[in-house]
Formats: structure tokens, sequence, C-alpha cells
């Protein structure tokens, strides 16, 4: 139920809608434009906040075929957006090829948007710097032997923080990152650590870190510097 004390503002606002039949299937378009949203309840509180959606896609004469040409939600400066393809092969078994993005240049406005038990959760502390994360799912799905191969590439830029409570500081996160699992082949599964850096104080480490399968067996290699202030 709504919050008695809630308060939802949207202000002016435009939209266009494009819902048709043609004889591949049904297309849908939309794009949705506002430029000030405000929400206040009991879990969430978000102010001023523009808001454009676009989205566009279709799906065949049986309902069992869908395409994703664009997926974009933006929230001032930062975005989500998605493309691709998903067929129900059986009631059971689903074939995806879905890509996602995430872009923030700004990570506090991503904090900012989460309910407020989550918000509760982090006491205060308080991070910024820039988030860009990509990732794919490709393959069949059944949710029990049948997992589609998912690759993932994540970048956290300038990241820096502060913990009141503990009046502790995060001066700097650097961290590149991508992976891949494959279900299917043991030795294609990895994480590779590009580059992972991290200063508090006068204390800093940076390290590289590598770990897939070698004929079927793990196989790990890291590289770590740094210098610790006691």
């Amino acid at each position: 139920s709504a919050h008695p004390n809630a308060l939802y503002t949207v202000g002016k606002f435009s939209t266009k809608l494009i819902a048709a039949n043609t004889e591949r299937g049904t297309l849908l378009k939309t794009n949705l434009l506002m430029p000030q949203v405000s929400l206040h309840d009991a879990e969430f509180s978000v102010d001023s906040t523009s808001c454009l959606l676009k989205a566009s896609m279709t799906a065949d004469t049986t309902f069992r075929k869908f395409r994703v040409e664009e997926l974009a939600l933006t929230l001032d400066n930062a975005s989500v957006t998605a493309d691709g393809y998903a067929e129900i092969m059986s009631k059971e078994e689903i074939y995806t090829d879905i890509n996602l993005q995430l872009h923030s240049p700004q990570l506090e406005q991503i904090l900012a948007l989460a309910p407020q038990s989550v918000l509760k959760q982090l006491k205060g502390n308080r991070l910024k710097g820039a988030i860009q994360a990509n990732a794919s799912a490709k393959g069949f799905f059944n949710g029990k032997e049948k997992f589609p191969v998912v690759n993932v590439d994540l970048n956290l830029s300038k990241i820096v923080g502060y913990a009141p409570d503990r009046d502790a500081k995060l001066d700097r996160l650097d961290l590149q990152l991508n992976g891949r699992y494959n279900p299917n082949s043991k030795d294609s599964t990895y994480v590779k650590i590009d580059d992972f850096y991290i200063k508090t104080g006068r204390s800093n480490l940076r390290a590289k870190a590598d770990a897939h399968y070698k004929k079927g067996k793990e196989y790990v290699n890291a590289t770590v510097k740094g210098m610790v202030d006691l």
C-alpha cells in the first residue's frame, strides 16, 4: 500500500507511442521524456531526476520470438541499455542472445536511486566515481542443465569514498575486469583482472590477476605490488 505521506511529481513530459500489426508480427515503439521527476515515499527519495525511455521491439505472430532493437533508460546522465533476441523453445526452455550496458559517470547518482532500506545499510557511507559495465548472455536456458554463455566487462574509475562512522577514507579505487562463464566448456571460462588499484592514506596496492582452467584444472596467476603504512 502507498505511504500516507508519499509524494509523486512529474512535470511536463512528452511521449510518442507506435503499435502496429504487420505480416511479420507486432511492432512496438515508444519514446518517453520526463525532464523532471520527483518521488518520495517510504522506500524511495528522488529529487528532480530527468528520465528518458526509448524502446523498439517486435514479436512474431506466435508471440514466441522477440527481438529488442533498442531499450534504453536514461536517468540524468546515467543510462542502462539493452538489445537482443529471445525465443520460447518450449514450456521449460528459452533461447537468449541479450546484451546489456550500464554507464554512469557519477556513481553517487545510482546510489541515490536506491531504496531507503539499502541506503540505511550503507550507514552514511559515501561513494563517488564512474562505472561502466557490459554483459551478454547467449544460449539455451532451462534452469537445470542448460545455461547460456555469459560475458562480463566491468570498469570502475576513480572511485573515492568515506565512512563517517569509522572515520575511514578511500582515496582511490580503479578496477578493470572481464570474464566469461561457459557451462559447455570449462577451459573457456575465466576471470581476468587487467588492473586493480586501491589507495587509502599512505597505503596503496596494485594487482593483476588471471584465473581460468587448463584441461579442466584451475589455474591462477597474480601479480601484486603495494605499500602498507602501519
